[in-house]
């Protein structure tokens, strides 16, 4: 692991350091496993997901 790879973990071990349960906890864990996958667009309230060649709208209550 890099020291940058480091740096971008620390929010989520720090917030899983205490109860890995929290809402925090469990938001960073989400956002960290899916931020090359998943965006949410609140202007929509819309899922997005990525294919890879575009963001298609994610309407099957898909569970990462």
């Amino acid at each position: 692991m890099t020291e940058n790879d480091r740096l971008r973990h620390a929010p989520v071990d720090a917030a899983l350091a205490g109860d890995p349960f929290t809402e925090d906890a469990l938001a960073l864990r989400f956002s960290e496993r899916h931020e090359h996958d998943l965006r949410y667009v609140a202007a929509k309230a819309q899922w997005l997901k990525w294919d890879d060649v575009r963001w298609r709208p994610e309407s099957t209550l898909l569970r990462p």
